[in-house]
């Protein structure tokens, strides 16, 4: 049934959207990263390095904004190919066909991205394979939003890449959260999250949280580590997106303890989705 979520954008979504010069910038998120370092345990802070982005070469932090337009639509290195191609399932997305609705949000939320690299990076890039390889995860929180029979459910996403499964729930009305490790991406998911829900948007990197909780919020590193003490998110569904197998030890470890004390507290019975381990 297409009455299962609700679009928010707007009629005219440029006259909605939120200047991107208001978003975290890169020197605010090193300035915390910096200051958060030096209160973490040498464990903490080696658990959630960029292990697999080292290994494979891929930079995983940017020094100027222009530099983000890398991370819009997928990447095209050789080695992360490769990479892929050996050790992940390919999504069957390619090989589906999309209702009217999801014509229209998957449509909007590429839209309100190429509006907003227009007006970011001067040229417009408008999301296709890393936007459509989210359809699977986003068909399945909506079934199960619709089999718990719930208005709203809140879904937790470990690392969400380029951020587009997040774009299309923010889009649909659902409560987001989600938290990355590496500096680039994260900035990024930031930029999704804010363009496509300005009013719905904390960014943990930049806001000091209260108690007051917002729709969509985005947790740095070294707040995801912070929860171990104590955790005042709840989910009812963990998304771990063919990462699982890029963590190290440690993270994984506590990723899942994380993931178990979020699901926790949910009312439903508690999901934990994840893509080629």
């Amino acid at each position: 049934s297409n009455s299962v979520y609700t679009l928010i954008f707007p009629i005219d979504a440029r006259t909605q959207t939120k200047s991107p010069y208001s978003m975290t910038s890169i020197e605010e998120y090193n300035r915390r990263e910096k200051a958060a370092r030096a209160n973490l345990t040498t464990a903490e802070t080696s658990a959630f390095s960029t292990v697999t982005f080292d290994y494979l070469g891929i930079r995983s932090r940017v020094e100027k904004e222009s530099e983000l337009r890398h991370y819009v639509d997928g990447w095209t290195e050789p080695t992360i190919k490769q990479y892929f191609t050996e050790r992940f399932f390919a999504g069957p997305y390619c090989f589906t066909s999309f209702s009217p609705y999801e014509r229209e949000i998957f449509g909007n939320v590429s839209r309100r991205i190429g509006e907003f690299t227009r007006e970011r990076f001067g040229r417009e890039i408008r999301p296709l394979p890393t936007l459509l390889a989210q359809t699977g995860l986003f068909r399945l929180s909506r079934a199960l939003r619709a089999i718990l029979g719930l208005e709203c459910i809140s879904v937790f996403e470990v690392g969400p890449g380029t951020g587009y499964l997040g774009g299309l729930l923010a889009a649909a009305g659902q409560a987001y959260a989600s938290i990355d490790n590496c500096q680039a991406l994260y900035l990024w998911q930031s930029r999704v999250l804010e363009t496509i829900a300005p009013h719905d948007f904390s960014d943990w990197a930049a806001d000091d949280q209260t108690t007051q909780r917002k729709r969509l919020e985005h947790l740095p590193w070294w707040d995801f580590v912070r929860l171990r003490h104590s955790c005042p998110l709840q989910a009812d569904v963990v998304v771990s997106n063919s990462n699982l197998g890029e963590m190290s030890r440690n993270a994984m470890h506590y990723t899942l303890r994380i993931a178990r004390q979020m699901l926790d507290g949910s009312s439903t019975p508690g999901f934990f989705l994840f893509a080629s381990t």
